[in-house]
């Protein structure tokens, strides 16, 4: 856009930003020469620079209606945004696709887009499906992936359409999305609908991965740990791996507690390793219990809490609420947050133990010293509960344990 009109454009104040957008976005179009249509086209951008919608509609309505494209592709967004007209989207994507349909590019952007926003506020998933479609045909790239994605599946009322979910998934991942790129990748690693190409899929992954999906970066790392599709590459397995179950990925993180607990890697400091460690150990892994017994045995604030909550909720040992409330109080005492807080909550419920408000506000105020955000929460909703003189001997009692500590 020219330099002079862009300045133009934001003195005008009382525009409002999203009208400057919009002639920022479609431009002025190729033209040259002269004639009523340049000029009519010249007065609808003065009346839209001067915040008069109404002449500037009055401006472009007939030129649009003699198939101009890019007054087409205005009068649309005009209609899309409510710009002196009455907002209709199923008008502005008339214009939208008549523009399109003339070569109007922007046109076509613009009404995948509102597809896409009328398939997402859809309830009804037929109709959902079909917008998705229609989006996905005007080159929207998020719609593509959400398209191609239940042609895979058959959800949305859809049935399977695997030659349907390549189309999609294909034009999605290569233009960048990554849903789109780990689906695909999906696909070619399993030869579902597409003939198997693990180098395609590492390659699809490995861009999904790159971009911070989490389901692809655990699936990128286990190509990269068994040499699928190419080198075995065991560091970089490990680092996205790690970045997987720092998304929270279990089975990522049961990966890393499988590595640690067989010497193939050397556990993070900072509490992570007996999270992963407990994942493993939720799946079965003997030999990563039984490392994390040794870890608790032995002390280990992370690896006691870890441990503990594997007791607590049966997973991968027998439920013990006993041997769980135990461990709880070696991790508290080691000054592991998570413990501190689950301590605390036993106490304030007098589960398993005799119900003291006192001695569960110390333990939520110590963790909640320690910046763990679901204890400040708990430490204020305890403090409601309690007297003034309660409060007091709590904060004492954190006070010197903290003290205790320090020496």
């Amino acid at each position: 856009m020219d330099v002079r009109i862009q300045s133009g454009l934001i003195a005008a104040g009382a525009v409002a930003a999203g009208l400057v957008l919009g002639w920022l976005l479609f431009g002025q179009g190729d033209r040259s020469g002269s004639g009523p249509e340049l000029e009519g086209m010249a007065a609808a951008q003065a009346a839209y620079q001067a915040g008069d919608m109404a002449e500037a509609y009055e401006r472009l309505l007939p030129l649009a209606e003699a198939g101009d494209p890019v007054a087409m592709q205005r009068i649309g967004f005009m209609y899309a945004e409510g710009l002196h007209v009455e907002q209709d989207v199923e008008v502005a994507l008339d214009w939208l696709e008549r523009a399109a349909d003339a070569g109007a590019g922007e046109a076509a952007r613009l009404a995948g887009r509102l597809l896409r926003e009328q398939a997402e506020a859809s309830s009804d998933a037929r109709q959902q499906a079909d917008l998705f479609d229609r989006a996905a045909q005007f080159g929207d790239v998020q719609a593509q992936a959400v398209a191609g994605s239940y042609y895979l599946q058959g959800a949305l009322g859809r049935t399977s359409d695997l030659d349907r979910a390549r189309q999609w998934l294909t034009a999605g991942a290569e233009a960048g999305d990554p849903r789109a790129q780990s689906n695909l990748g999906y696909m070619y690693a399993t030869g579902t609908g597409v003939e198997a190409d693990l180098e395609a899929a590492r390659l699809w992954y490995q861009r999904a991965a790159e971009q911070g999906l989490v389901r692809a970066q655990a699936a990128y790392a286990l190509m990269l740990e068994t040499g699928r599709g190419g080198p075995v590459d065991f560091p970089e397995a490990i680092r996205f791996y790690v970045n997987a179950a720092e998304a929270g990925q279990r089975p990522a993180m049961a990966k890393l507690g499988e590595f640690i607990a067989n010497d193939r890697m050397q556990p993070p400091q900072d509490g992570r390793g007996a999270l992963f460690l407990a994942e493993a150990a939720a799946l079965g892994s003997g030999a990563a219990l039984d490392l994390l017994s040794e870890q608790a045995a032995s002390g280990d604030g992370f690896g006691a809490s870890a441990l503990a909550a594997l007791y607590e909720a049966g997973r991968g040992v027998p439920e013990n609420a006993v041997r769980a409330l135990e461990l709880y109080t070696v991790a508290a005492e080691r000054g592991e947050p998570a413990a501190q807080l689950a301590l605390s909550g036993r106490l304030a419920a007098g589960s398993g133990v005799q119900l003291d408000y006192v001695e569960a506000h110390k333990w939520a105020n110590l963790a909640a010293a320690q910046g763990y955000a679901p204890a400040v929460e708990a430490r204020s909703a305890l403090a409601d509960l309690m007297t003034p003189d309660q409060l007091a001997q709590a904060q004492a009692r954190a006070s010197a344990w903290t003290a205790a500590g320090a020496q």
